[in-house]
């Protein structure tokens, strides 16, 4: 779904191609679901965002709950170029601590 050159930037582990953020995110679940409530496209048509509910359980067991938005640009593919994840991260971190680290 990514352009080759794709990227994301998340909160938890800043700017990494879209390939090795997905590889560390699977090595940090053990199970996840993600439910979309609304697709915002932009004016321009090439960009748009998703606000999501992710139930995510870690590697660890430990389970989490937590609301964001993901912004999306596409390329000239129409493949995403970039996502960006916004979702406040102070009760995740507080809960279980850095389990990317």
């Amino acid at each position: 779904m990514f352009e080759p050159d794709g990227f994301v930037v998340s909160p938890f582990l800043g700017t990494l191609g879209a390939a090795e953020f997905y590889r560390k995110l699977e090595q940090a679940s053990s199970a996840s679901k993600l439910t979309v409530f609304d697709v915002l496209l932009g004016e321009g048509g090439d960009s748009a965002a998703a606000h999501f509910e992710y139930d995510w359980t870690l590697a660890s067991g430990d389970k989490l709950v937590f609301q964001g938005v993901d912004y999306f640009k596409f390329g000239p593919n129409g493949k995403f170029a970039s996502m960006s994840i916004f979702y406040d991260t102070h009760p995740v971190r507080e809960d279980v601590g850095d389990k990317y680290g």
